[in-house]
């Protein structure tokens, strides 16, 4: 029986105490002829350990931080973009409504961008 087998079919996480797991049922299946793999395996999925690794709690918190941040500067970009079209309508100057369209479209452009960044960390 090889580790990359029991992983598989026990659907563990590659750590030293699922691995050590791994050693021990290995162990016992070469001692004893009438035990299968089948056998090993549902063993293993009770004695593994898949919760959630410093180094996975990590970056899950910091992915989420991300995702926070990013929701925020949408918030933000949102009110922003809403003060420019605000500001093109009360503009009495060619220039200011052109000015505050490029504005609102900076504010548009960076939505889109920030909600792809949000698309993939949801993923």
């Amino acid at each position: 029986m090889l580790y990359n087998e029991f992983i598989q079919n026990t659907n563990c996480k590659q750590t030293d105490y699922n691995y050590s797991v791994y050693k021990a049922l290995e162990a016992l299946y070469m001692v004893n002829d009438t035990i299968t793999k089948e056998a090993v395996y549902k063993a293993g999925k009770l004695l593994i350990d898949n919760s959630e690794t410093p180094a996975e709690k990590e970056a899950r918190e910091e992915r989420e931080q991300i995702i926070a941040d990013l929701e925020n500067e949408i918030a933000k970009s949102e009110e922003y973009r809403k003060q420019c079209q605000h500001a093109i309508i009360d503009a009495v100057e060619p220039a200011q409504r052109k000015y505050w369209k490029e504005e609102a479209k900076y504010y548009t452009d960076l939505i889109k961008d920030y909600k792809g960044r949000l698309k993939m960390l949801k993923a």
